[in-house]
This record gives structure tokens, C-alpha cells and sequence, in this order.
């Protein structure tokens, strides 16, 4: 049984292996979702698959709604996690999408949660359409469940991201693969086995409607 201190000492070099878990870890679990998304999106009625005329998939007014499951490692791999999350963005503007995601990792001990506003920008004008290159900026905000013995293990970071979706016409699924980087804040980079800034693949499912 690892005692406080030690799960501080592992904690400052980053408390999760990968902060996104779909990237590197994905399982049974996360297949399945985005199986059950793309059939829920296939066989929507087509009035309600068809984008008004002349209304852009990222068009003002737009929502999107996504979730994400799977399996990851934290504290230097000396734990394994169950991931389950979802987000919710609306588009204020054409293309301009502002949001908030939600993770929550368990299965050991202590268990994490995550609160990560975001904005992202999508080029809806896109030439290589049915691709949909985007940018992105985020903040994360990290803390751990089981009393104040765990509160030295949370932490903030800033990140950005880029990358390509890729949207099938008239349906409201939306697949992106890119790549985030992500720093921590009030990070000491001078102490041992510490890393203050990762940068790491995104895979992302969702439903616009």
C-alpha cells in the first residue's frame, strides 16, 4: 500500500500516463461506443439527418454532444483505470465551437476527475470536404476523490490541439484524430522525474445536431 507521500512524489511527474485515454489505450469498451454512435447516426429518420438548407454542419446553434470510455495508466503506470466521460459544445459562431468535457477515471486508488473547458475552431469552409481540419485551446482542471489526503494530486493545465474531423454528409456524426499539447501550471520542471508539459494523439466521437 502506497502511503501519501508517495503518490505525491509519482504524482508530480504527470498523474496520468496519457491524458487523453482513447489515444493509446482503446478497448472493447470504446469500440462498442463508437459502433452504437455511427449506427444511432446511420439510422437516424432523414428529416432529421438533413441539415436545413443552406445551415453549415458547424453552423451557429449547432450542438454537439460525445462520449468517450476506455482504459489508461496512471501514477507512472503503477495504476490501471477505467475512463468514462462525455462533452457537450455548442457553436456560438459559424465554425467557433465552445464546450465542456467531463472524465471520470476508477477502478483504483484514488480516483480522478476531470472538468476541461474548451473552444475549438473547425474550417467549415474546407476544401477536401468531407474532411474538416480544426484548432483548439483548452483548460483542464484535475482532482482526486478520497478525503484531503489526495488533494496534493490534483492539478490546472492549459493546452492546444489540432487536428482533422471528418463529417459524411447529411449525417451528424463527427470522427476527429489529431494531436494536443498540454502544460501544467505551477509545474517546477527543476525537480527530479518531473515533466510539466506532454504532447499526445486525440481521438474524438460525437453527434452534431
Amino acid at each position: 500500500m502506497h502511503n501519501r507521500g508517495q503518490y505525491q512524489a509519482q504524482a508530480k511527474s504527470y498523474a496520468f500516463t496519457n491524458a487523453n485515454p482513447l489515444s493509446r489505450y482503446c478497448s472493447h469498451v470504446v469500440l462498442t461506443l463508437c459502433l452504437l454512435l455511427m449506427s444511432f447516426s446511420i439510422n437516424l429518420p432523414e428529416q432529421a439527418q438533413a441539415k436545413p438548407k443552406g445551415k453549415s454542419l458547424f453552423g451557429k446553434g449547432r450542438m454537439r454532444f460525445s462520449l468517450s470510455a476506455g482504459t489508461t495508466n496512471s501514477l507512472n503506470g503503477t495504476r490501471q483505470y477505467f475512463n468514462l466521460g462525455g462533452g457537450f459544445g455548442y457553436y456560438v459562431l459559424k465554425g467557433l465551437e465552445i464546450g465542456l468535457q467531463g472524465q471520470v477515471l476508477f477502478g483504483s486508488e484514488p480516483n480522478f476527475y476531470m472538468l476541461t473547458p474548451y473552444s475549438t475552431f473547425i474550417w467549415a469552409k474546407s476544401p477536401i470536404k468531407p474532411m474538416f481540419p480544426y484548432i483548439g485551446a483548452f483548460y483542464k482542471n484535475v482532482w482526486a476523490g478520497g478525503g484531503s489526503a489526495y488533494d496534493d494530486l490534483g492539478f490546472q493545465s492549459l493546452g492546444a490541439r489540432a487536428g482533422v474531423y471528418y463529417a459524411p454528409d447529411r449525417r451528424g456524426l463527427l470522427v476527429g484524430v489529431g494531436v494536443a499539447y498540454e502544460k501544467r501550471l505551477y509545474c517546477d520542471a527543476s525537480q527530479k522525474d518531473v515533466s510539466c508539459d506532454w504532447i499526445y494523439p486525440e481521438f474524438h466521437v460525437g453527434l452534431v445536431f
